[in-house]
């Protein structure tokens, strides 16, 4: 089974939400010590950056972003013992807010 997503559900531009990798079937046998975060392009903010779990999953709430972006997020991960460096890239669109009927009555 495969932990590592093939893209995170989409987020509005004004949302914060938390997303992670799961590095479990990558490193069974490890664990992971640091994760950074990243965006390409940029514009996306990480904050809450955690790893859980046995330390083999990392999270981060990610926000901002612009409407109609398809960003690709990227978390390296360096582990515990072998001190490998292993990169996930998921893309992430971005959204605008969505219409509330109840803005417009």
């Amino acid at each position: 089974m495969k932990t590592i997503p093939a893209r995170f559900e989409q987020k509005t531009k004004d949302a914060a939400k938390i997303y992670g990798i799961d590095w479990s079937d990558e490193i069974p046998t490890d664990s992971v010590s640091t994760a950074t975060w990243s965006s390409q392009p940029s514009g996306l903010t990480f904050a809450s950056t955690t790893i859980t779990d046995n330390a083999r999953k990392t999270n981060a709430t990610i926000s901002g972003g612009q409407a109609g972006v398809e960003y690709i997020v990227i978390c390296k991960a360096v582990t515990a013992v072998s001190g490998e460096t292993l990169e996930a890239r998921v893309p992430l669109r971005v959204e605008s807010d969505p219409v509330v009927l109840s803005d417009y009555q």
